[in-house]
């Protein structure tokens, strides 16, 4: 697996001041493309999708759901951050999903009861799992 690569206005909210870990390289998109220039989303995902669009990258992390769409109308591979959780669930990276959903839903995370019980169903953490 490559580095994870992520535009500055990412590197801006999830790290603030912080430098990113070895393993997270920061990379500006050359330009913004026009199709990306869409004030319903904001400065991360227009740059991630512009980068992605660029590198054309193996898979675009997205949870907002217009720039999912976007992403897939450009045929962008995207996974949203509870495939992420159940992926890495699967690979035995984590040990449960349940608590990692929770810290993201009180960090303002929006995921709907429905999904979430569908997550946590998934990896045998839901109600008879």
């Amino acid at each position: 697996m490559g580095p994870i690569i992520i535009p500055p206005a990412v590197a801006r909210e999830v790290f603030g001041d912080e430098a990113p870990p070895a393993w997270v390289q920061i990379v500006a998109p050359r330009g913004a493309a026009p199709e990306v220039g869409s004030v319903t989303l904001g400065a991360g995902e227009r740059e991630a999708i512009a980068l992605a669009i660029e590198v054309g990258c193996r898979r675009l992390l997205l949870d907002d759901l217009p720039a999912r769409r976007l992403a897939a109308r450009k045929a962008l591979p995207v996974s949203g951050s509870v495939a992420v959780l159940l992926a890495a669930k699967s690979a035995g990276v984590i040990e449960r999903v349940a608590p990692l959903i929770d810290a993201l839903q009180v960090a303002g995370f929006h995921l709907s009861a429905e999904v979430r019980a569908a997550a946590l169903h998934a990896c045998g953490e839901g109600e008879g799992g």
